[in-house]
């Protein structure tokens, strides 16, 4: 990529000098030899690149950046230091270097100051100070060169500078858009990166700046800038300045309008906004309708400029929408609306508030840019009225109620008006007058004054005039607001005020001009007296019994007046006044009366008129008077006429069995009941009670009086221990109760349970009341029944059962005091275990005598199958202990229970942690001590997390990645972790790869444990990983435990920088994505699978998390309708100072590890493959020929890139074919097959002429036409023959090459058998005459008897005879007739680079060496049989032959160039630093 970077002529020259002379140094003289400390290195800078992002997502190279929105810019780039190796040349400490990042920006905030090399080691994050950085920011001229015509008259950077912000503003002439922002480089960091000490290599440094874009964000127009940043170039967006329009909108009520004002103002940058063309638009729904003609604009803020517009406003009535359209030339700097709409007549004819709210927009085009609602309040006053008692006696039973109507508060003008007030026919008319409002004060005297005068039948009645019958007031016409005032009396002749107190209901309606009235709403007003009055006190829940107080008052009857009240023992329904017998009737309690009574008796008549209050009696004795008038009781026992005893009657009068007295003052008295029924006063829950008390003079009930009060009963309640507590049972007797969940000891699998009895504290509750009179409750039972499956155990060694004295607590619950040791003067108990299904396991308490609360402490738990029923599986157990209350005479009783809730999780899952792309799982096996047989644990990994394993896909057990551990159980439930376990890869810890399946095999069964890994993330952000775990044995079996993660940006990022990562786009023949393409990443060895996965919407797919190592990559799942890819790729992981490299069928760069692969549908391509042979004594194995390959469907020619795969040595490729032709070399031997041609293509192949070298050609298919799906053959045969001649004899005689002496003298071996004289050779033909200086190259003879030591390895043997030259007829070499001594291995064929055979071949051979042009072995390489069924050469370590480049070795460079170029060097040095020096003076 080219890269935007300032140079200095000078310095450009002295580095382009200095880049010259090191290459020439290969390898003699290393350049990081040659110190120029402070070197301008710009252009040494390698893959500069920039990503910039903007809004969090990256925009690519020509999108669309946002004007009005900051750009985030990550540089990176890679400094070459000595650590890279080769030649150079390098960067050293003190070099500097610029970068122009960008043009047209600002920089909001730039980078720190340090230039950080971030690496990983060993997983672990560091980093390493290669120098420093700041940034500046010129507009004019350059930042790094003041004399272009810039204002800069100081170096912008240079060695050592390093103080001062990494944002510098630089200059700041000239247009923002000219500002150039540029990095300044110093490499004064940390020595050892540059030269070499540590090894440091492949440094690539980063940093980060903000910028904005330095022009206006927006414009008069709209347009796109196209900007650089680092060289890339991207638009900047300008919008044209947007139109802001704001305003507001009122109305105001006048009389049945409302008049509207909306103002706009439209502003558009700094000036007004264009309204021409703008739509005002304003829905009047449920507003009302619009007054036609009322449309007014003007621009004064007060409105007094209004006008009528040309063309009007537009009013749809059936959409009810007024539009005005702003006439050409209307700017917003302040416009005011008005209209007027009308009040409907729902709204503005009824009472009360009413809001009537409106909004109105204005529109370009189809979008809204102004919206404001006004609101409208309106009091509907058309009528009120209300209600008062001016006038109550009563004593005497009179009473005066005046009622006030107010009409017309809005002033309107309503002719004929009428308001219409129908008494309540308890009330009597005497008279009315109205008045109106004169400002604020009402007239007098009244405007009208109705009385009996006024009264007429005419309906509507005229003005002044009262129609009784109708309640109408006639008023004529108003136009002021007016008061109504009526005065009435209660009839108390036939409606009593003076004892009963009176409900008075009235309403008022107006109406006038024909319109229908309106109404003022119901006004209630209660008139009267009711003399007797009743409260209540507090309940006492252990006497049960309820304290009443009865107040009399004076009123307009006060003579022979007493109370009754009417207790019934039983239930409501169980009394009747007619089931009386008034003879047996019999008083239970009379003080004795000191004189004769004045009062009737008490008749069955009399008590049918009280209301009965039930399940209470009277508690005797228990009277008392309050005020200081002595009143007195008589209780009477009402029986039925089966003689039983049902109800109390209380009859209170004066203490001389006379009336009550009320004239001195009210009389008051208190008394007490006791609550009968044992189903209300021994319950467990609230109610209410209760009474009524009814005054009465002699026999007629004057009023009644009730009152009422709430109680609380708990006679028995239940809960447990928690398990903590139950530890020590008796120590812990008052302890908490415990949840549902906490009572439960999952050691001890047992809870206990405590029950709280008689919390009531009542005295003596076996002997206590019923609703029966002189019937007991009886023998008392507390029965304890426990949840199926369950049974009681013993609380303490010999005993079943705890029991303790109590008071009464809080809450239904007794605090337990001390123990009793023998209860059984008081209390029998039996407890019954069922282990029968459908039974349950109870427990009996029998109290002859219960007089106190009580606690009893109870322990019970699942039996050994019900254990194992829990725990066999996850869940959860909610269950029910209950607790019930009876007597011999309560059947119902009282009950209470205690939920309790078990949890079964032998097997859980949770994530324990997720960072940095890790996530360490946790997976429990919680058996509960039970022992399930062949217990193993089995994980399924999601595609997207992997654990961590070697490149043959075995696991790594160590590093913490996989560890186990034991958990003890503890009585709550919880788990300590215990001692760690010993895994043993393929013993106790297994991993299916391809399946990836992780199983655990529980080592002891009745044992928990906790299984831990970390799996690193490999899936795509966003996706959500659903992880799931499954237990399986003989007797226990629990699947589909899950736990899920969600897949963040920064998990996929941490993955690839600690691991390889390769990412493969699938596309079809058109360059779309395909989806739902499945590759498999497999081991070396082909079988073993490593990863796996499918494209997704987007055609990718990355295989994340790959450990150093080599690996095989094939689609192994192919779209339907499209043809298979059968290559295999092979894929390389590596790793160099921490980080890692992957490499796909050998690539380097920034792509290595990214591939496209494209599919082509079936029986729409086929391949050509063109092969090159040679035949012939002369043919020239290194020869390259060429070729002209032509493709042409139909008549148009075919264009694009082609991808080939080479074979024989030939490289892959692609051909780019224009106008339907490309070129490509061919050497013999090789082959290259063209992939994805058009079916039905014609193809023609031709070779240039190599007539003139001596070849004849043989093309066999060099044209056709490409088949679907097929391959098309195309062979093409190069023969060069050369005739034998007689060898002419060499003058001048050519002198052999002294023989070397050995430096030892060989062990001379046994002399072979003499062997038959070789055939002779073939006689080549006569070749250029050699130089003088060469040296004829032996024939190959016999191996000879004695070999001497070579005085330098890797240095060639020079023979010890010259080979004479060959007769017209050589010899062949003789064959030996048998073996000389022990039999040698046939040696490999040896190749050069360039003539190595085709390993596809049948004929090629399975083992070669390679060796360079002196005949050098330099590689030994065997066939390799990979997953597509192909072949390779591999070397010892695996790696393909081509892979890497093969070394060459050969002479040394002659002394004299060394010298030459040590010169050039150190002159080229000196003249560097003296520029330098010079260049810095100037400055």
């Amino acid at each position: 990529m080219y890269k935007k970077i300032y140079k200095k002529s000078t310095q450009q020259f002295i580095s382009w000098l200095l880049v010259f002379v090191m290459s020439l140094g290969i390898g003699f003289l290393p350049v990081y030899a040659v110190e120029a400390a402070g070197n301008d290195v710009t252009g040494l800078l390698q893959d500069v690149n920039a990503t910039v992002m903007q809004d969090g997502q990256e925009i690519p190279e020509g999108g669309t950046l946002d004007s009005a929105k900051p750009v985030e810019v990550e540089v990176s780039f890679r400094i070459p230091v000595v650590g890279d190796g080769g030649d150079g040349p390098f960067i050293s400490k003190g070099d500097f270097a610029f970068i122009e990042l960008a043009k047209g920006f600002s920089v909001l905030t730039g980078p720190g100051e340090e230039l950080i090399y971030e690496y990983q080691e060993d997983g672990v994050e560091k980093s390493k100070t290669v120098g420093t950085i700041h940034l500046v920011t010129t507009t004019t001229g350059s930042a790094i060169d003041p004399g272009t015509g810039g204002t800069t008259t100081e170096p912008a950077i240079g060695p050592g500078t390093t103080t001062g912000s990494a944002v510098e503003p630089g200059t700041t002439t000239g247009s923002a858009l000219d500002a150039v922002t540029t990095a300044e480089i110093t490499f004064d960091g940390e020595a050892d990166i540059f030269d070499g000490s540590e090894g440091w290599s492949d440094v690539v440094c980063k940093f980060n700046a903000t910028l904005h874009y330095a022009g206006e964000p927006s414009g008069e127009e709209d347009k796109d800038i196209v900007v650089e940043i680092l060289d890339k170039e991207f638009t900047v967006h300008i919008p044209e300045t947007e139109t802001t329009l704001t305003g507001s909108k009122s109305g105001v009520r006048n009389g049945q309008l409302i008049d509207w004002t909306v103002r706009v103002k439209a502003k558009k940058g700094n000036g007004p906004g264009d309204l021409s063309g703008y739509t005002f638009k304003d829905d009047l729904s449920g507003v009302g309708e619009y007054i036609t003609d009322s449309f007014r604009i003007g621009i004064k803020e007060d409105g007094s400029d209004l006008a009528a517009t040309s063309p009007s406003a537009i009013y749809v009535p059936e959409d009810e929408l007024l539009t005005y359209t702003f006439s050409e030339g209307t700017t917003g700097s302040g416009i005011v609306i008005a209209f007027q709409t009308k009040i409907p007549d729902d709204i503005y004819y009824s009472n009360g508030e009413k809001t009537i709210r409106n909004t109105a927009r204005v529109f370009d085009g189809e979008t809204e840019e102004f919206s404001e609602t006004g609101t409208v309040t309106l009091k509907g006053d058309w009528i009120e009225k209300e209600g008062a008692i001016t006038e109550f006696d009563a004593a005497n039973n009179t009473g005066k109620i005046t009622w006030t109507i107010t009409a017309n508060e809005l002033g309107a003008t309503l002719p004929n008006a009428v308001i219409t007030d129908k008494l309540d026919a308890k009330l009597e008319w005497e008279g009315a007058t109205l008045q109106v409002k004169e400002g604020d004060n009402w007239t007098t005297p009244p405007a009208i004054t109705f009385d009996t005068n006024s009264i007429v039948t005419d309906t509507p009645p005229g003005k002044g005039k009262y129609n009784p019958t109708t309640g109408e007031y006639g008023l004529g016409d108003i136009t002021t607001p007016v008061k109504l005032t009526i005065v009435t009396k209660v009839d108390a002749t036939n409606f009593n005020i003076g004892h009963k107190v009176q409900p008075i209901k009235n309403y008022a309606t107006i109406r006038w001009g024909g319109r229908d009235g309106i109404g003022s709403g119901e006004i209630n007003v209660n008139i009267g007296l009711n003399p007797i009055t009743k409260t209540v006190g507090t309940y006492d829940v252990s006497e049960h019994t309820i304290p009443w107080t009865v107040t009399v008052k004076k009123s307009d009857i006060n003579i022979n007046l007493r109370v009754l009240d009417l207790l019934v023992y039983g239930s409501s329904g169980s009394f009747s006044a007619g089931s009386i017998d008034m003879t047996k009737t019999v008083i239970t309690e009379n003080p004795g009366f000191t004189g004769t009574t004045t009062l009737p008796a008490i008749t069955v008549e009399d008590i049918g008129k009280l209301t009965p209050q039930y399940n209470q009696k009277y508690k005797p004795n228990t009277f008392e008077t309050v005020t200081t008038s002595a009143l007195a009781v008589t209780a009477y026992t009402l029986y039925n006429k089966e003689g039983k005893a049902v109800a109390d009657l209380l009859a209170v009068t004066k203490d001389d069995g006379g009336g009550i007295d009320v004239l001195g003052g009210d009389q008051s008295f208190t008394f007490k009941t006791i609550v009968t029924n044992p189903g209300v006063y021994a319950k467990n829950g609230s109610s209410k009670m209760y009474n009524t008390a009814s005054l009465f003079s002699a026999n007629e009930e004057i009023n009644r009086a009730t009152a009422e009060t709430d109680y609380k009963s708990n006679m028995v309640s239940k809960d447990m221990l928690s398990v903590t507590d139950a530890e020590d049972p008796d120590a812990n007797k008052n302890g908490s109760g415990a949840r549902a969940d906490e009572g439960y000891s999952y050691t001890d699998h047992s809870i206990i349970f405590r029950i709280h009895v008689n919390a009531n504290n009542l005295k003596d509750f076996t002997n206590d009341i019923t609703t029966t009179d002189g019937e007991t409750i009886g023998k008392v039972t507390l029965t304890d029944t426990l949840p199926e499956g369950w049974v009681f155990k013993e609380i303490i060694t010999g005993k079943n059962y705890l029991i303790y004295k109590g008071t009464p607590g809080t809450g239904g619950k007794v605090t337990a005091g001390d123990a009793i040791a023998n209860p059984s003067g008081f209390l029998t108990a039996d407890f019954t275990n069922s282990d029968v299904p459908g039974t349950l396991s109870k427990a009996a308490f029998t109290f002859t005598t219960l007089d106190q609360p009580y606690v009893i402490l109870i322990k019970a738990g699942p039996s050994e199958d019900t254990i194992k029923n829990y725990f066999s599986k996850n869940g959860t157990y909610p269950l029910q202990n209950t607790a019930s209350l009876s007597a011999e005479n309560w059947k119902p009783g009282a009950g209470d229970w205690e939920d309790v809730k078990i949890m079964s999780e032998i097997l859980a899952k949770d994530l324990s942690a997720a960072e940095d792309g890790i996530l360490t799982w946790n997976v429990d096996y919680k058996p509960n001590k039970i022992g399930h047989e062949g217990a193993y644990i089995e994980d399924t990994l999601p595609v997207g997390v992997d654990l961590r394993t070697d490149a043959t896909g075995r696991l790594i057990l160590g590093e913490g990645n996989i560890t186990a551990i034991e958990l003890t159980l503890n009585a709550d439930g919880s788990y300590d972790t215990g001692n760690p376990v010993d895994l043993r890869l393929d013993e106790n810890i297994f991993y299916d790869n391809a399946a990836r399946v992780l199983k655990f095999a529980i080592p002891e069964p009745a044992k928990a444990y906790r299984l831990t890994y970390k799996t690193d993330i490999t899936g795509d952000p966003g996706a959500t990983l659903t992880n799931s775990v499954k237990l399986s044995s003989t007797t226990a079996n629990q699947g589909d435990v899950k736990d899920e993660y969600k897949v963040e940006d920064a998990d996929a990022s941490a993955t690839m920088k600690r691991s390889g990562w390769l990412e493969i786009t699938k596309q079809d023949e058109n360059k779309d994505p395909l989806q739902g393409v499945g590759f498999t990443l497999y081991a070396a060895d082909g079988t073993t699978v490593f990863r796996a996965g499918t494209t997704n919407s987007e055609g990718k797919l990355a295989l994340r998390g790959l450990p150093e190592g080599s690996y095989v990559l094939r689609e192994t799942k192919v779209p339907n309708g499209y043809n298979p890819i059968e290559k295999a790729y092979d894929v390389v992981v590596g790793k160099s100072n921490g980080k890692f490299t992957t490499s796909i069928d050998g690539k380097t760069g920034n792509d290595s590890n990214k591939i496209t692969v494209t599919n082509f549908k079936i029986d729409t391509v086929g391949d050509l493959t063109v092969r090159k042979t040679l035949s012939g004594n002369a043919a020239e194995s290194g020869k390259e020929f060429h070729f002209t390959v032509t493709v042409n469907a139909g008549a148009s020619s075919v264009s694009g890139a082609f991808d080939y795969t080479g074979m024989g040595g030939k490289e892959d490729g692609i051909l780019t074919l224009e106008n339907g032709s490309d070129t490509f070399t061919l050497k013999g031997g090789e082959s290259i097959t063209i992939h994805n041609l058009p079916k039905g293509a014609a193809y023609t192949v031709t070779e240039e002429d190599y007539s003139a070298d001596g070849y004849s050609v043989s093309a066999v298919n060099a044209s056709g036409t490409i088949s679907a799906d097929t391959i098309a053959e195309v062979s093409f045969i190069n023969t060069k023959e050369v005739e034998p001649t007689a060898t002419p004899t060499p003058t001048p005689t050519v002198t052999p090459t002294p023989t070397p002496t050995p430096t030892t003298s060989p062990t001379a071996t046994p002399t072979p058998e003499p062997t038959e004289a070789p055939e002779p050779t073939e006689k080549p033909e006569p070749t250029d005459e050699p130089d003088e200086t060469e040296t004829p190259k032996p024939s190959p003879t016999p191996e000879p008897t004695v070999t001497p030591e070579p005085t330098e390895p890797g240095v060639p043997i020079e023979p010890m005879e010259p080979t004479p030259a060959p007769t017209s007829t050589p010899a062949p070499p003789t064959e030996p007739t048998g073996p000389t001594g022990p039999a040698t291995p046939a040696e490999p064929p040896r190749y050069r680079p360039e003539e190595v055979p085709d390993p596809n071949d049948p004929s090629s051979p399975d083992q070669i060496v390679i060796i360079d042009d002196e005949e050098v072995p330099i590689g030994s390489y065997s066939k390799h049989k990979k997953p597509d069924d192909t072949f390779v050469y591999v070397d010892e370590n695996g790696v393909p032959y081509g892979y890497r480049p093969v070394p060459k070795t050969g002479d040394g460079m002659p002394v004299a160039l060394w010298l030459t170029i040590l010169l050039g060097s150190l002159s080229a040095a000196a003249a560097l630093a003296v520029l330098r020096k010079k260049h810095s003076g100037q400055q």
